[in-house]
């Protein structure tokens, strides 16, 4: 396996701001956080099913040992976030995007939504998609990509935070075997 980044980066059509990453790294370890003007704190789910964050100032925090990835079936939710439009342009939101070689850069162009802006991201068992569909219930129209460069893959949704239909919340049925304990 490949190392695999990817940043999430919001536009207006006149400015571009990364603002969360995610890596897998060569043994299976998932990395994520938000990039801001200061130091940030980083998440990490191992291969071996182990999650902590990392805080900026070194501090640990663990959250507990779940389904090794190599194992994990059905879909987990690693983040999720709902943002304010005029937020994007706030100066201590995000940093100016950087090209880099290989990076993948997922593109939320702001100007495509209502309102608030909702971005979650999923591990999604390869091989099936079709678990995320009880999400489109929630979510009215969600643009759904999922990045097969990952095991389990990786799914990002971005949608309208005002259009999730709050009633269906209560319906969802677990579907993941990687709870952590």
């Amino acid at each position: 396996m490949q190392r695999f980044k990817i940043k999430i980066v919001a536009t207006n059509s006149n400015w571009l701001k990364e603002f969360l990453y995610f890596v897998q790294n060569p043994k299976g370890d998932f990395y994520y956080g938000l990039l801001g003007p200061h130091p940030e704190d980083k998440t990490s789910i191992h291969a071996s099913g182990i999650s902590h964050i990392k805080r900026y100032n070194n501090q640990l925090i663990k959250l507990g040992k779940g389904t090794p990835l190599a194992e994990f079936k059905g879909i987990r939710q690693l983040f999720s976030m709902s943002i304010g439009q005029l937020v994007f342009s706030n100066q201590h939101f995000g940093i100016q995007y950087k090209e880099k070689n290989n990076t993948l850069s997922h593109v939320i162009n702001i100007k495509q939504f209502n309102g608030d802006i909702g971005i979650s991201t999923l591990l999604i068992e390869p091989n099936s998609e079709t678990k995320l569909e009880p999400l489109k219930k929630i979510y009215k129209n969600p643009n759904i990509t999922i990045y097969k460069q990952t095991n389990p893959h990786l799914a990002i949704l971005t949608y309208n935070s005002s259009d999730i239909v709050k009633h269906k919340l209560n319906n969802i049925q677990p579907q993941n075997t990687g709870e952590l304990t």
